[in-house]
Order: C-alpha cells, then sequence, then structure tokens
C-alpha cells in the first residue's frame, strides 16, 4: 500500500511540473506575441528588403506577427480578463486546438477563427474558438461573464482584424451543447441570418436589449463548458461589430 500511494504520489507530481511548465512556456510565448503586437509594423525601408514591396506602401501593424506567423488574422482583446491574444488561422479547426502560436505543441493550444470564415473581408459571423484553461489562460477568463456585474461592467471588447478595429457590443451570453448550430456561417436570406440572430438573443442570460437589423455583423467567442454536457457543453458569448476604422 506504501509503494501504491508512492507511486501515485511521484506520477501525480509529474503531472503537476508537466502542466505548471506547459503553461509557463504557454505564457512565454503569447508574451512574446504582444511584445510584437505592441511594437508595430517594420519600417518601410526593412519592409521593402525582406517582403519585396514598395517602401512607400503602409506598413501594417500586424507585419511583425505575420512575419513570425502567416496564419495571423488579427488581435483580440477583453479588459480585465487575461485575454489579450492573437488570433490565427489554419484550414481547418483542428489545428490550433493543440498547437500554441509558433506552431508547436501545447495542450492550451491558440485562440483561432473558424476556417469557414474569410479573415480578409466582411462576414456575416465570425467565429473563434479557444480553451477554457484552468488557469484562466486563453478563454478561461470568458467564464467571468457569468457573474451578471462582470457583465454589466464589460458590456464591450475589441477585435482587431488585418485591416480593421471594431468595437463589440455583447448582444447574448448562454450555455449550449453543439446540438445548437450557433456557429451556423451560412445563410440562405437576409431573413433566415435576422431568424438565427433573434434566436441566440434569446438564448441569452442577460436581457441585452440590443437592436439587431440583417446588415449587422456579429462576432461569436466560443470555449468549453461542462455545465450542460460533459463533452459536447459550450459557454457561448456573441457580440455586434462596430468598425472603428476610420
Amino acid at each position: 500500500m506504501t509503494l501504491l500511494c508512492i507511486v501515485v504520489f511521484i506520477g501525480s507530481t509529474f503531472k503537476l511540473a508537466n502542466y505548471v511548465l506547459a503553461n509557463s512556456e504557454n505564457s512565454k510565448v503569447m508574451n512574446e506575441a504582444r511584445e510584437l503586437y505592441k511594437s508595430g509594423s517594420w519600417p518601410l525601408t526593412q519592409l521593402a528588403l525582406t517582403s519585396g514591396q514598395d517602401p512607400k506602401t503602409k506598413p501594417s501593424k500586424f507585419d511583425r506577427l505575420l512575419e513570425k506567423n502567416p496564419d495571423t488574422v488579427g488581435w483580440l482583446r477583453i479588459s480585465d480578463t487575461q485575454i489579450d491574444y492573437p488570433v490565427v488561422q489554419a484550414s481547418d479547426n483542428e489545428y490550433y486546438l493543440s498547437r500554441n502560436y509558433e506552431r508547436e505543441p501545447m495542450e492550451a493550444g491558440s485562440i483561432f477563427m473558424d476556417f469557414r470564415n474569410d479573415a480578409s473581408g466582411d462576414e456575416r459571423h465570425t467565429i473563434i474558438y479557444g480553451h477554457r484553461m484552468k488557469n484562466g489562460s486563453m478563454f478561461g477568463n470568458l467564464k467571468k461573464y457569468l457573474d451578471p456585474a462582470f457583465f454589466q461592467s464589460h458590456r464591450t471588447f475589441i477585435h482587431e482584424s488585418l485591416h480593421q478595429s471594431y468595437r463589440v457590443d455583447i448582444i447574448a451570453v448562454y450555455y449550449t451543447t453543439t446540438e445548437f448550430n450557433y456557429i451556423q456561417t451560412d445563410f440562405a436570406d437576409d431573413a433566415e441570418y435576422a431568424s438565427f440572430l433573434h434566436t441566440i438573443q434569446n438564448r441569452s442570460i442577460y436581457a441585452t436589449n440590443e437592436a439587431l437589423l440583417a446588415s449587422d455583423s456579429i462576432l461569436t467567442l466560443s470555449t468549453c463548458d461542462y455545465t450542460l454536457d460533459s463533452k459536447d457543453g459550450r459557454l457561448v458569448i456573441h457580440g455586434k461589430l462596430t468598425s472603428l476604422t476610420e
């Protein structure tokens, strides 16, 4: 019995050490990404040398991030949370589930956009996914929106694409399962899209009373949640996009 306890203790300690190490490594990668984001674009002359672009071309604040990972499609930031991350996109919704921003194997994965979305253009419905990590990283802090006080004081957040910046006004927060197609991106017409908007607003645990039109675009944040189902449960936040770009 004593030997068994020792084996269990060693195994648990090893798992904990790996978990701490992985979180530390992921934090390091994200901090490096933030530094690249904050430092902005390459100097125009450097851009011309590295990419062959005309040095008169207007640089992007994402140039350094794109140099690090061409899959970069934007940035997501929610105040008073750990959510201050680059958004990436692959050719499927599996690749970045277990790879970090630098494409290295990582349990925490990345914050990534649905592969069906066109990151370079206007979309009616854009979806971003992230793991709900126990330490609050990635989309772990989305659970804060289950606190009415936090919701009321954080009704908006910022999403940046490579070409535009948006204010996101939250229109719905709720639990669901994958049986409900809350990640629908293809709509037959305005009527179907308007019906979808009405449905997700009615599911919200908060009455947002945000007026929505078929001409509005929305952003969805999705993460796992075990309240309704241990495998297919989700916590979902939808927000209306308003361009901040002149």
